[in-house]
């Protein structure tokens, strides 16, 4: 198997992959990616309470476990085609996105984010939100390298 310029993408939610045909899609990805990146899933605490507690108990432990740098996956966030998420990318050596739970973040969460990234104007799950951007990450690899994944 061919390894290229190794990177790092980190993706850091709160709570496990409760639904099993998600948590396959993600397993599935994260192999496909392994020739291109190192891929580490890391799961926080899922904040217990009203749902403004849960937003700030969550937002907390995910700011603890993102780097300094991170991206933070919005719906009001930048979109954009596969092509672009691939050039956007290309030249980063390490990645941290972040997703929020079932309530979203808090304010200071978004306005720490390095960017607001929207994988769609629709509204999603956040944990199919995982998937997607697993699929997408992968996605984005294969068009820089060259590969036959993306027509």
């Amino acid at each position: 198997m061919l390894y290229y310029h190794m990177r790092k993408f980190r993706v850091i939610y709160p709570g496990r992959t409760k639904e099993a045909f998600i948590r396959e899609g993600i397993e599935r990805y994260t192999r496909f990616l392994r020739p291109y990146a190192k891929v580490e899933l890391v799961e926080v605490r899922q904040g217990k309470g009203s749902p403004q507690e849960v937003i700030e108990k969550e937002s907390v432990a995910l700011l603890k476990a993102a780097g300094l740098k991170f991206f933070l996956l919005d719906r009001g966030g930048r979109e954009f085609t596969s092509e672009e998420f691939a050039e956007f990318l290309r030249d980063l050596p390490q990645v941290d996105f972040v997703i929020g739970g079932v309530y979203g973040v808090s304010k200071e969460l978004k306005e720490r984010a390095g960017l607001l990234i929207s994988l769609s104007r629709l509204t999603f799950t956040h944990e199919l939100s995982r998937l997607i951007l697993f699929e997408q990450l992968y996605r984005a690899m294969t068009i820089i390298y060259g590969k036959g994944y993306h027509y």
